[in-house]
């Protein structure tokens, strides 16, 4: 029998796996997961490929390591190492890297073990002698059935356990030595075991409550059970307006998937922690806890949930755009919720689109994938038109309540008052809601109280000294803040410029500006702000959906974040307080996001029929085709006015497009560097470079930035070309981040 070698790949930055010899005694094949050392560490990695002695032989044999072990009843698929392989060469990451983005060390250790105490039923206790104390706890056993479960050990050493009493469910506590569990042990009366903890979801399909589907709905969902029981490869978009029950088609294609015992599904969500809403309507109508995963979530809880993924134990999972890169047993459905939502954007080292490579994993493991929005992103409309996505359309609101009626205030005409952002019609409009004890929600896609401070005798602005932008002043911690590093700093009294006293003004506006004006305007009203700031967590979340939703609010300020799908039924006006915000910026896709993030915010009113709604939009640029087109509902319109510019400029999708950053504490060294990278690709007339320039914010963190734009047409590698004119031994003082598809260059 010939002499096999691993290659393994490790959660680290590189791009190749690590050979090693397997021991007599392990029987491995690929994708087991091992135990393995690496330098001075011990690694655990997945087996990658299985080699004859030799492939390996221009190895120097004898520095070749062995596996340790072999973690048990722990495997991935030949699925996922494909997804993995085709993820770093499309978009250019180490292997490794991509490996590490689902695959981490802390699923495998060990947490703070739990045990168990049960009474044993062959102790006879007529020839045991028991202290009053032990004999207590005895009794205590003997009521709850022989059973105690659940014994964390605290910092006090004291314990705490959780008693389970069978006949109704109760749980109480009670404080025991861990002696008298230690002595009662020794003396064979109570049996201890470990408890091994894991994500269990009680699935019961009798107890799913799902709601009733109108007749489109159901015409839908019948399409869509076909490709479910296909057991092939399929893409479809369900487009539906803001309100039309898409959630709910997908939910009853889950629960077939959950009674007819499909595998398991993935429900992609952006920013979950933003989406408590709806899990809450999951778990109403399924009866039962979905995982969840998502950065915020404990350690012990994703090695959990990352052991039921990989067992298929779990067979429901609500995840962030990283629950993509879990290692799932048998997926059989995808479903992206807001497919056109940037948070699927991964814009910081490694790059990638979720979005987008949810559709590859889909297609390698030969399954459905259903993206969902009322605002499909370009790409996907253009896929719908040359028939490579099935296409889905709902054209009313559920249960018929009528969309919101637009209004446009050119701010050009109807002058604001000095210091204020708030127009005299919007102000009407908020006073008729208020009046009619009806909910207004006012958007603005800016944090903190106003964007720039400075002196108004000479002009000072208060910069970050870390990154070339202003400082944002946030009047309620009475500091300014860098919204890219985060450094603060107080206002000070004098001006270090002119030394002029108290002279500092603040100009523009964010939430918190608005909410002071409308508290002046309506000081009657209750408010309520919607932003990163106030809420940091999905427990923050919570509490500011059930404020809203038990009527404690009349007036929500907010950000992006109120854009999220939330569901308001007392909610009937929606003021935009600059509609032009975010549409002249340094991000080709800058009028799509525009048009999305404002129809999705607009989406929020009247969805509930009993109500008639509005939305207000207070713009500079009324004449602004995008502003018309939103305010017309006209989506078509606007859709083929952006697929003609970007087919005009060669743009995504119809060339290809990457962005190479380069970052380093020394300015003119990077730029260099960047030049070098430049001069070396060859001119080509169906590429162009566009660069190396400074970044539009030149400087983050202390870090200068210079980027460097390749446009080609879509016959040219992109990939390959990049690939073959950067080096990758660039001086450690240099950064480099290479984002295939850029969404902006800032």
């Amino acid at each position: 029998m010939k002499q096999l070698f691993s290659k393994i790949l490790l959660p680290c930055p590189f791009d190749k796996g690590f050979y090693y010899s397997i021991p007599d005694e392990l029987e491995i094949k690929i994708g087991d997961i091992v135990k393995v050392p690496f330098g001075n560490r011990t690694l655990f990695g997945v087996v990658f490929a299985l080699l004859e002695k030799e492939v390996v032989q221009k190895e120097n044999l004898k520095k070749i390591k062995t596996i340790k072990e072999k973690i048990k009843d722990l495997a991935v698929t030949p699925e996922y190492l494909s997804f993995i392989q085709w993820v770093a060469r499309y978009n250019l990451i180490p292997l490794g890297k991509v490996l590490k983005m689902g695959f981490s060390s802390v699923f495998f250790e060990q947490g703070q073990k739990q045990w168990g105490y049960s009474i044993n039923p062959d102790c006879d206790l007529s020839g045991v002698k028991l202290t009053k104390k032990q004999e207590e706890v005895l009794d205590r056993f003997t009521i709850v059935s022989g059973v105690l479960k659940g014994v964390p050990k605290s910092q006090s050493a004291k314990h705490f356990l959780d008693l389970r009493m069978t006949n109704n469910d109760c749980k109480s506590f009670l404080k025991i030595s861990p002696s008298i569990l230690r002595t009662l042990v020794d003396k064979n009366v109570l049996l201890k075991q470990e408890i091994k903890k894991e994500f269990k979801q009680n699935i019961n399909p009798e107890n799913f409550k799902l709601l009733d589907l109108s007749e489109k709905q159901k015409e839908i969902y019948g399409s869509l059970e076909k490709d479910l029981f296909a057991n092939t490869h399929s893409v479809s978009l369900l487009e539906g307006v803001t309100g039309s029950g898409k959630t709910e088609v997908y939910f009853h294609l889950m629960a077939k998937a959950l009674e007819q015992n499909k595998g398991q599904v993935l429900l992609l969500l952006p920013e979950i922690i933003l989406t408590s809403q709806l899990i809450n309507r999951f778990k109403k109508q399924f009866n039962f806890e979905p995982a969840i995963w998502h950065s915020q979530i404990t350690s012990s809880k994703k090695r959990e949930i990352w052991q039921g993924i990989v067992t298929g134990k779990i067979k429901i999972l609500l995840g962030a755009r990283s629950s993509l890169f879990l290692p799932f047993k048998n997926l059989n459905l995808i479903v992206v919720d807001e497919e056109h939502d940037h948070s699927f954007k991964q814009s910081e080292n490694p790059c990638y689109q979720a979005r987008d490579m949810a559709v590859v994993k889909a297609k390698l493991k030969n399954i459905p994938i259903i993206l969902c929005s009322a605002t499909p992103s370009l790409e996907t409309i253009i896929n719908t038109k040359t028939k490579k996505y099935k296409k889905y359309f709902i054209a009313n609101r559920f249960q018929n309540s009528s969309q919101p009626e637009f209004e446009i205030i050119d701010l050009k005409t109807e002058k604001l008052k000095k210091d204020s952002y708030i127009s005299t019609k919007l102000k009407e409009r908020i006073s008729e809601c208020l009046d009619k004890k009806q909910q207004t929600l006012l958007f603005i896609n800016r944090r903190g109280y106003a964007p720039i401070v400075l002196c108004q005798k000479c002009g000072y602005k208060i910069n970050c000294p870390h990154c070339s932008c202003t400082l944002t002043k946030h009047k309620f911690i009475h500091k300014t803040i860098c919204h890219y590093c985060g450094h603060t700093a107080n206002i000070p009294n004098v001006c270090p410029e002119c030394n002029s006293k108290e002279s500092f003004l603040s100009y523009g506006t964010g939430v918190e500006r608005i909410e002071e004006e409308i508290q002046k305007y309506f000081p009657q009203a209750r408010t309520l702000l919607m932003t990163s700031d106030s809420i940091k967590n999905s427990k923050d979340n919570e509490n500011v959906l059930n404020k809203i939703l038990n009527l404690e609010v009349d007036i929500i300020i907010g950000t992006q974040m109120v854009a999220k799908g939330h569901h308001f039924p007392e909610l009937t006006l929606v003021g935009i307080i600059d509609a032009d915000i975010g549409l002249f910026g340094g991000d080709l896709r800058s009028s799509e996001k525009t048009y999305q993030m404002l129809t999705q915010v607009a989406g929020r009113a009247g969805r509930e029929s009993k109500y008639e709604s509005k939305v207000v939009l207070q713009t500079y640029s009324s004449e602004n085709l995008i502003i018309q087109y939103i305010a017309q509902n006209n989506k078509n319109a606007l859709l083929d006015f952006e697929e003609q510019s970007r087919k005009l400029s060669g743009l995504p999708p119809f060339g290809k497009m990457a962005c190479i950053l380069l970052k380093g504490k020394n300015s003119q060294q990077t730029f260099d560097l960047a030049r070098k990278i430049v001069i070396q690709i060859p001119s080509h007339k169906l590429i162009e470079i566009l660069g190396p320039s400074p970044a539009i914010m030149h400087k983050i963190d202390k870090y200068y930035r210079y980027k460097i734009i390749i446009k080609t047409d879509k016959k040219i590698n992109i990939q390959k070309l990049i690939s073959t004119y950067i080096n990758p031994n660039i001086p450690s003082s240099i950064k480099i981040k290479i984002d295939i598809d850029p969404y902006d260059f800032c």
